[in-house]
């Protein structure tokens, strides 16, 4: 009791020892567990936070295993917990921890050597993290480990050679999706009790190595996503094969594909061991060149192997060797995607027990067979060549009919031909047959299911099958589910019996099969049918109401059907409906509202039809769709916020529902739309007609966009939204893709053809939307983006710099919007993954940051049309991927490439296939370096300023396929070397000074389309060799001096759309061979010499059918008619010298818009009828009818009132000779908008039809002789006409009062007519009138100028001149005229002063002369800045009695100064030098004195000087030498003295009169006069001149000359008339 006693102590202390000892082991793991959780940095789900207190025992948290003995942590399981974070190392210092796993969280960084310390850990699972680094040696020492999981992290580097070395217990390793490289390792050997061995998707490269097959215990083996090699042996089918691992495997499924991988030992058969190889599907492309063999020393033979799976990985070469039908068990047989090849062999029919076959995906050509046409079963489909003697077909091998067990048959996606072995339809436990998206032909049996009892699924779909779909396929009614037979050439009839097929059928697909007739309703029968798919095929008539009564229908696509009509309702009724495809068809109207019973529905396609109206509201209902394609149709109105409510979905794509195409304008009447071409509306003035773009979305983006927080792609390009982005699309975290281009409606659109000239003004739509305010900076938020797409809108400011760090960015698209500022010079740093930047057409200035070069994936570069300046970087050479480079139209003149492109321009990747620089200033040399670009297919130098030729390094270029050299200043022949570029497709050379001929070898391009050498100086004919380039598609030779007659083999360019050779010196005919240019729609030969008549389009048809000798002539000969030429759309042959009439077989070119015959002979010569053809009636399409200047005679043919009434726009018939009246047919061209039948010889009054006409938008009848009255009944009141013109006719009586009901007008014109009476006071109400000439020659108006129509603000000119008008022009006339230009009142009785406000019509032309104004001229006219011709002379103003710069010193813009027989006297001021625009200067009769103030010199413009009959003094200034654009000089009638200075006769060579007679003028007639070669009139008459007048001979353009009364040697006089005479 007392040693009890006594070791008590003993014991209570080691008792507290150990209890201690506990609580500080206990402390330490807690130690360790909370500093983990202070690592943490990212707790989702609160665990960390919540649950981990430090108030409660670690053993309470989750994720936390103690025992319960020792409470020490001995397992840790935080998978899935969302952590993120680096692993501390105190982690190590959880001593008996023997469980860790930590897998598929977001842990990064390196593994830290503190767990090396877990000596007890036999789990580690880190998979599918983000750590890095090389996978740490010290692994090695964690002796017990059994399992080890690194999967699907960021590891690099070699699998260490020591891995295995200490690990005997490992049983599972997977270090699969890692960045692992270089060989796998033999001492992987050394981990002896593997089982599962994983490092597949790696960069692991060569064999595998022999000494893994020494893991005895392994049953995995994966190692696919490799870079592994080797070879598919025919030993592989004499291996032993594990029975109770293919056990174990039998329920793996099609989809895990696992694979047999062998390496040969020797040539002899050895022993084997099965691996299996299972392959997940990957994440990149594989590059596997072969299957990978392995030995092993086994004795079990692989013959009774019931399983033999090869992966969907391509590792194969070769094809399946006929040893497989050795495999006589064989049960399963999947070689998918393994890149295999040759043939099915025919011994495959040996594995009669084999029940699923998966041979899919391979490169198999079928079953190579050689026989006598005899031999060859009769319903196969042959592909046959010849070959020896036989006949060479390709099917699938008969012998697969002899596997009577086979249940699924999958050979789909290879490349078998022929027809299907009959043998197949034999087999009656098939349930799968997969033979898609091969290359199997020929006609389905009729018999095909008959003995296919147990089919249900079958494949026939991407083939060449023809046909109809047998009717027995009904007989596979018992169990059939899924049919697929799309995509083949069917070309028939689905029969009606299709719905005799089972109930249980659930999938019906025969997309594109050429498909045509009705859709049968017995389809309805299919009560079952969950998947019906119709889409592309040619059905006729309606949708079969049967199918709304399939109510499990889940999937239905009858895209591209050419459905019309509504939607039908009966679509509502469809509430199983998932996927809804209805794309590319015409369907008209709304969508319906019923649309929210639709409950299911995810996919909605209506894309591509002509839907209309808003969208419903009950659409946003159904809070189920992921994907809505509403693009291209006619939507509009608001988008509505309700949207936002559907927060599953992921695309949404409004795009494209504003119809404004510009290669088509809209043409709008009586609310019917109607399209005229580009080719005619260049002639039409825009306020001819209006421009209407068709309805579509308004308004703004709806902030409530930003609660779609699952989508994924955004499309609503060419919407017509306005307003702002949104900053609320910052919300939307989940974007990939954004396109929101092209909301914006600019004010001018420009016809591509023919520039800004001709564009539409588009100011009358009554809308103009456009995208405002700048790029939020929310845009930044969108981390997964990989396209931004907001080309052509309105945004201005500077980029957010968070775009910049979206590196995810693939494709950056900001063109034609108004953005401002420098790109970062950092811009690139973040944007790694960039391959697509285009900021073209915006005001970007600055330099091009050098860093774009860490953009290193770029491709495209676009940064064309901005303010860029500074130095090309040259880190551009360092983007290797880069393929076009735009630069064009930038400031590179003003930086330090002083306007010179490097030759470092060649240092750019040879990947360079677009070089743009274009427009950029340059000049200096195009360096020769570019020749370096040795793949460049695009390369645009135009309108830039070169010196020296082009280098010949470009001519090696070979293939370039696009050359444009606009506008560079090109001087001297064409190089021959262009004719080496034999890939050319492209070729401009326009707008050049290029001389000399079309080189004759042009026809070695043989791939030029385009040839554009417009605007240049070459002469010579043209080339023959350049109408042997047939694929010649546009030629335009204009402007240039090219001669001689055009080539009859021009007819042979059969693909030629446009020809323009107009402007030219070609002469002779038009060779009628160029009616054979079957694809012409553009025809210019205006403005040459050609001769005789136009062809007719009947001689080369009559010809033709000489020459074919067609029997049926007339049927033919109209077909042919209408063939040639068909596709002309514009005709333009003025300005030549045709003769005869107009071609009545013009009548047949149907589609002709434009008809242009100005200025030619066209008459009664040449034997034809100069008259209008009755056949221009049959031009339905017509535009424009311009045959104005002829001698056209007869009378308007009456067909014209077959024009089309929509389309028929403006006739030019003027300056002809056509007489007759106005045919009353005209009132039924109710869209006729232009009626110009000026100078003719019409008679007759005015008719009466007209006054049906309200639309008609111009009319001009003058100068012929029409007579009467202009007719009240003409009804001005219904008259929307701008322009009226009736003068030089001989019209009388009074104007209607009616006229000032005509609201539209802007030009009005009777002057030099009859009329008389007042001017109505009505005209005040024509508030658009622009132009007033009422009066004029032989009209006899009196009265007084009516006060009202100097209230018309927008009067622009006021033309009364030459009648018998009283009274004075009112004070405040320039308050209420602002816009009035002309004020021409000559020829009147106006009397009263000059009002003084004169000045506040800043911009006036004035025509007083011949009045009775009287008083001072007032001073404000010096005021008029915008004065451009004035003329005060024959009134009764008093003189002033100075003349200075208050009068002419301001008037900066006159270009024309009449102040003759003003009497001014005084000296001239030199301030008249200020008008630097005077062309004209008249100061004849007057009493101005003194000498020529020098500051005339600057007059620099004036053609026209006349100072006569003044008091002018002094010798004649040499000054007047400068003027080199003067034409008349006279300055008679002065007191000039002196000699006549040399430099006259040497500096104006333009000069036709010189007056200088009546002065004083002395000294000898100067030789020099003889320098004046243009001079016609010569007055040096009445002065003192002297001596031989010796060079007149060379005047040979002198018409008139005086030299009389002067002192010279009349001798010579003689000698000069008969020089002259000559």
């Amino acid at each position: 009791m007392e040693r009890a006693c006594n070791y008590l102590p003993l014991e209570i202390l080691l008792v507290t020892s150990l209890v201690v000892m506990a609580t500080a082991n206990l402390i330490a793991d807690q130690s360790a567990l909370v500093a983990f959780k202070n690592y943490i940095v990212s707790d989702p789900h609160l665990i960390a936070a919540k649950n981990w207190s430090i108030s409660s025992s670690v053993c309470d948290w989750i994720g936390v295993t103690c025992d319960s003995k020792s409470q020490r942590v001995v397992a840790l399981n935080i998978s899935n917990m969302g952590f993120a974070s680096t692993i501390p190392p105190q982690l190590g210092n959880l001593s008996f921890l023997v469980y860790l796993d930590m897998s598929n969280n977001s842990f990064h960084g390196y593994l830290p050597k503190g767990i090396s310390h877990l000596r007890q850990l036999s789990f580690l699972a880190l998979g599918n993290n983000n750590l890095t680094g090389e996978i740490p040696s010290w692994l090695g020492i964690l002796d017990r480990l059994q399992y080890l999981s690194l999967r699907n992290n960021s590891f690099v580097g070699h699998l260490l050679a020591n891995t295995c070395d200490n690990l005997p217990n490992l049983k599972e390793l997977d270090l699969s999706w890692n960045q692992l490289r270089g060989q796998i390792l033999s001492g992987l050997s050394n981990c002896s009790g593997l089982k599962s061995l994983d490092l597949s998707s790696n960069q692991f490269t060569g064999y595998i190595p022999k000494a893994v097959g020494n893991l005895k215990m392994l049953e995995e083996l994966h190692l696919g996503g490799n870079i592994l090699k080797g070879y598919f042996l025919v030993f592989l089918f004499f291996i032993q094969c594990l029975g109770d691992l293919m056990k174990r495997n039998s329920e793996s499924t099609h989809e895990s594909s696992n694979m047999v991988l062998c390496h040969p030992q020797s040539s002899k058969p050895p022993h084997w061991n099965l691996l299996i190889l299972q392959y997940s599907k990957c994440k990149r492309a594989l590059d596997f060149e072969n299957v990978l063999c392995l030995s092993f020393n086994q004795k079990k033979s692989l013959l009774s192997c019931s399983r033999l799976r090869f992966g969907q990985k391509k590792f194969f070469a070769g094809s399946i060797p006929e040893e497989m039908g050795n495999l006589q068990s064989l049960r399963i047989l999947s070689i998918t995607s393994s890149n295999l090849s040759g043939s099915i062999p025919r011994e495959i029919g040996n594995l009669t027990m084999l029940e699923e076959v998966y041979i899919s995906n391979n490169s198999l050509t079928g079953n190579k067979v050689v026989r006598t046409l005899n031999s060859l079963h009769r319903d196969q489909e042959i592909q046959w060549a010849n070959t020896k003697g036989g006949l060479e077909i390709y099917s699938i091998p008969n012998e697969i009919g002899n596997l009577l067990k086979l249940a699924i048959l999958g050979l789909g996606e290879n490349s078998l031909s022929g027809s299907i072995s009959v043998g197949i339809f034999n087999m009656s436990t098939l349930r799968m047959l997969d033979l898609a998206d091969n290359h199997l032909s020929g006609v389905l049996p009729s018999n095909m299911c008959h003995g296919l009892h147990n089919l249900e699924y079958i494949d026939l779909g991407g083939n060449n099958f023809s046909g109809a779909i047998p009717a027995s396929i009904s007989n596979c009614c018992i169990s059939l589910r899924e049919i697929w037979v799309g995509d083949n050439p069917l070309n028939g009839v689905l029969s009606r019996s299709i719905g005799n097929l089972s109930i249980s059928v659930e999938r019906l697909d025969v997309r594109n099969s050429g498909l045509r007739g009705n859709i049968p309703d017995s389809i309805g029968n299919l009560s079952n049918l969950a998947f019906l798919v119709l889409c592309d095929n040619c059905w006729t008539g309606s949708i079969p109401t049967t199918i709304w009564g399939l109510q499990k229908l889940q999937d239905l696509d009858l895209s591209n059907i050419s459905l019309t009509g509504p939607l039908s309702r009966g679509l509502c009724g469809l509430q199983s409906l998932e996927y809804l495809g209805l794309s590319q068809n015409q369907i008209s109207g709304s969508i319906p509202g019923c649309f929210n019973n639709l409950t299911s529905l995810w996919y909605l396609d209506i894309a591509f039809n002509r839907l209309t109206s808003t969208l419903p509201m009950s659409l946003w209902d159904l809070k189920g769709l992921v994907y809505v394609n509403l693009t291209s149709n006619l939507l509009r109105g608001p988008l509505a916020p309700e949207m936002g409510e559907l927060k599953d979905l992921t695309k949404l794509d409004l795009s494209n529902n504003h119809k404004s195409n510009m290669d088509k304008y809209y043409y709008l009447y009586e609310d019917k739309f109607f399209t005229l071409s580009l080719a005619s509306i260049q002639y039409i003035k825009a306020r001819e007609f209006v421009v209407v773009i068709p309805p579509s979305f308004a308004g703004s983006i709806p902030e409530e966009m930003g609660n779609l927080q699952s989508l994924r792609i955004l499309s609503i390009t060419s919407s017509n939204l306005s307003g702002s982005i949104p900053r609320e699309i910052g919300n939307l975290t989940m974007l990939e893709e954004v396109y929101i281009s092209n909301n914006s409606l600019t004010e001018l659109y420009n016809i591509p053809e023919f520039g800004a000239t001709f564009g539409v003004y588009l100011n009358e739509i009554g809308f103009v939307h456009e995208w405002t305010g700048s790029i939020p900076n929310e845009v930044g938020n969108l981390l997964k983006l990989e396209s931004l797409d907001l080309v052509e809108n309105s945004l201005s400011g500077s980029l957010p710099v968070e775009i910049f760090n979206i590196s995810t960015l693939r494709e950056l698209y900001l063109a034609a919007n108004h953005l401002s500022g420098i790109l970062p010079s950092n811009m690139c740093y973040g944007l790694h993954n960039l391959e697509y930047i285009d900021l073209s057409l915006n005001n970007f200035s600055g330099a091009i940051p050098a860093s774009i070069s860490n953009c290193s994936k770029l491709i495209e570069i676009y940064l064309g049309d901005n303010k860029f300046s500074g130095r090309i970087p040259n880190s551009l050479g360092n983007l290797r991927r880069l393929e076009i480079l735009d630069l064009s139209a930038n400031n590179l003149t003003n930086n330090p490439l002083n306007g010179v492109l490097p030759r470092s321009i060649g240092n750019l990747s040879i990947s360079v296939k677009w070089l743009i620089v274009g427009n950029c200033g340059l000049r200096g040399n195009i360096p020769d370096s570019i020749g370096n670009l040795s793949n460049l297919v695009f390369l645009g130098l135009r309108d830039n300023s070169w010196t020296g030729s082009i280098p010949t390094t470009i001519w090696g270029l070979q293939k370039l396929r696009y050359l444009n050299l606009i506008n560079i200043s090109l001087t001297g022949p064409l190089s021959r070397g262009l004719c080496g570029l034999q890939s050319l497709e492209y070729l401009y050379l326009s707008q050049n000074q290029i001389n000399g001929s079309i080189p004759g070898c042009f026809n070695n391009l043989t791939s030029l389309k385009y040839l554009n050498i417009a605007f240049n100086r070459l002469t010579s004919t043209l080339p023959m060799s350049l109408w042997d380039l047939k694929g010649l598609v546009y030629v335009n030779l204009s402007s240039n001096f090219l001669r001689g007659p055009l080539a009859p083999e021009m007819g042979e360019l059969k693909n030629l759309t446009r020809l323009d050779l107009s402007n030219n010196q070609f002469s002779g005919k038009i060779p009628s061979t160029i009616w054979s240019l079957e694809s012409l729609n553009h025809l210019s030969l205006s403005n040459n010499s050609l001769r005789g008549p136009i062809p007719d389009m009947m001689v080369i048809s009559f010809f033709f059918l000489i020459q074919k000798n067609v029997a049926s002539w007339k049927a033919h000969f109209s077909y042919h008619i209408h063939r040639n030429c068909s596709n002309l759309t514009f005709i333009s042959h003025g300005y030549n010298k045709f003769c005869g009439g107009i071609p009545i077989s013009f009548g047949k070119l149907r589609h002709l818009e434009f008809l242009e015959l100005i200025d030619n002979n066209l008459t009664k010569n040449c034997g034809i009828k100069g008259n209008i053809p009755w056949s221009i009636g049959n031009l339905s399409n017509l535009i424009v009818l311009s045959l104005q200047g002829n001698h056209l005679t007869g009378f308007i043919p009456y067909t014209m009132n077959g024009l089309n009434i929509y389309i028929y726009i403006y006739t030019h018939l003027s300056q002809n000779q056509i007489s007759g009246s106005i045919p009353g047919c005209f009132s039924n061209l109710t869209s006729l908008r232009s009626f110009y039948i000026a100078f003719n010889g019409l008679t007759s009054t005015l008719p009466r039809t007209l006054r049906n006409r309200k639309d008609l938008l111009g009319i001009n009848l003058s100068l012929n002789f029409l007579s009467g009255s202009l007719p009240y009944h003409w009804e001005f009141t219904k008259f929307d006409a701008a322009l009226i013109s009736l003068a030089n006719n001989s019209l009388q009586g009074a104007i209607p009062s009616t006229v000032g009901n005509m609201l539209s007008l802007e030009t009005f014109n009777l002057s030099h007519n009859n009329l008389s009476v007042l001017i109505p006071k009505s005209m005040k109400a024509l508030r658009h009138l622009k132009s007033s000439r009422g009066g004029g020659v032989n009209n006899s108006f009196t009265g007084f100028l009516p006060p009202p129509l100097f209230n018309i603000s927008g009067l622009g000119v006021i033309d009364f001149s030459e009648n018998n008008l009283s009274g004075i022009i009112p004070v405040d006339m320039c308050n209420n005229l602002p816009s009035l230009k002309k004020l021409l009142v000559s020829s009147n009785k106006l009397n009263g002063q000059i009002l003084s406000g004169i000045s506040k019509c800043s911009r006036l032309e004035v025509s007083l002369s011949t009045n009775e104004f009287r008083g001072r001229i007032p001073r404000e006219v010096g005021n008029l800045q915008m004065l451009e011709e004035l003329c005060w002379i024959k009134n009764k103003s008093k003189i002033n009695s100075y003349f200075d710069n208050l009068y002419f010193g301001s008037l900066i813009e006159i270009v024309a100064l009449n102040i003759s027989n003003m009497g001014f006297a005084g000296t001239i001021p030199p301030q008249l030098g200020n008008l630097s625009f005077l062309v004209s200067l008249d100061m004849n009769n007057n009493n101005f004195h003194g000498h020529l103030p020098e500051g005339m010199s600057h007059l620099r413009r004036l053609s026209f000087m006349a100072l006569s009959n003044n008091n002018l003094t002094g010798e004649i200034p040499s000054w007047l030498g400068v003027l080199d654009r003067l034409q008349y000089l006279s300055l008679i009638l002065n007191n000039f003295f002196g000699h006549l200075p040399a430099n006259i006769c040497d500096n104006l060579p333009n000069l036709k009169e010189l007056n200088l007679y009546w002065n004083q003028l002395s000294g000898q007639i100067l030789s020099a006069v003889g320098n004046l070669k243009m001079l016609e009139e010569l007055h040096l008459g009445d002065n003192n001149l002297e001596g031989y007048f010796l060079e007149v001979g060379y005047l040979k353009m002198l018409q008139d000359l005086y030299l009389g009364n002067n002192n010279l040697i009349k001798q010579l006089f003689g000698t000069f008339c008969s020089v002259i005479l000559s």
